[in-house]
């Protein structure tokens, strides 16, 4: 898939808006509703929105959960919101060996399409106003512009 991919970290955003560090997947649902809830205090969220992101998120957290920490529950998922000028930046990052989303197959293909996997960038491209992995794909960092922004 088409994802830019930074071996570095990404760049400093100062203090984050929330921060999450969790083992496994038991408080996932709990972490997303508290990001989500975070987020909405700030910027309400229409139904819509708040539905992309709790799927974003869920996606997200899960992917690193069992592709990046190989679902190890000695291993952490961190992950941190941060406001910015255009909106908001949210950061999951996991304690695996990393991996090139350049690798991951293209859903949409015929065979894509039969598998009941796969999807997870396509969706988060689909769903947020950027992608971009760092630390050689043990970060996510995904973009969301402010509903003002949007509408413009």
């Amino acid at each position: 898939m088409d994802v830019a991919v930074t071996e570095g970290p990404p760049p400093p955003r100062g203090e984050p808006h929330y921060r999450a560090e969790f083992a496994g997947g038991a408080l996932k649902n709990q972490v997303i509703s508290e990001a989500i809830a975070s987020l909405a205090a700030v910027e309400p969220l229409g139904a819509q929105e708040s539905f992309r992101l709790r799927l974003c998120l869920d996606e997200a957290i899960q992917n690193a959960i069992s592709h990046g920490n190989d679902s190890d529950p000695l291993k952490l998922v961190r992950l941190l919101v941060f406001r910015v000028p255009e909106g908001w930046e949210i950061r999951i990052a996991d304690e695996g060996r990393g991996f090139d989303p350049g690798r991951v197959p293209d859903p949409r293909t015929p065979e894509g399409l039969e598998k009941e996997s796969g999807r997870g960038i396509l969706i988060l491209k689909e769903y947020t106003h950027g992608v971009r992995y760092y630390d050689g794909g043990r970060t996510l960092v995904l973009s969301l512009l402010s509903r003002q922004r949007v509408e413009r």
